[in-house]
């Protein structure tokens, strides 16, 4: 019944970890580390339905998160913007960039296409963040589980 209300109403479901079965958070990732992933896209999932996912997430100046792979098309709203720096799964500093107002990524292949705001350079997938700003960082995230669908079978 739902593929079949979601094929009527134009969306797909994504593939992602579901939260029950997050497990515990990998240790936050060292630059030049290889480090193991997770599925922490934020600190605390605070809302969840059928449709989005939403987190919070915080991270004090020097704090790194653990490496994690974007599964779904998502937008975070920076609500105090700082600079972070993004490392790719050896551990390779790719860029930094100034986290503020909102961006959006679909998932593309090994890759996040920025569909609102952009990025120095292409970002992967799998990456770690480093906030290299001198304040906490806090924005709110939110994962579509749903997309719309690239081809409708109406």
């Amino acid at each position: 019944m739902f593929k079949r209300l979601a094929v009527l109403i134009g969306v797909q479901r994504a593939l992602c970890i579901p939260t029950n079965e997050l497990r515990e958070m990998a240790k936050p990732c060292a630059p030049g580390q290889e480090c193991e992933m997770d599925g922490y896209v934020g600190s605390k999932v605070i809302f969840e339905d059928d449709l989005v996912r939403v987190w919070n997430f915080t991270l004090p100046p020097g704090g790194m998160t653990s490496l994690h792979r974007h599964d779904l098309d998502y937008h975070f709203i920076a609500i105090i913007p700082t600079q972070l720096e993004v490392y790719d799964w050896q551990g390779t500093r790719l860029f930094d960039f100034r986290a503020e107002g909102t961006k959006g990524f679909r998932v593309k292949g090994d890759l996040l296409e920025p569909t609102v705001g952009t990025l120095p350079t292409p970002l992967p997938r799998l990456h770690s963040a480093l906030n290299i700003g001198l304040n906490d960082y806090y924005e709110v995230l939110v994962e579509h589980k749903h997309r719309p669908s690239e081809k409708s079978e109406l």
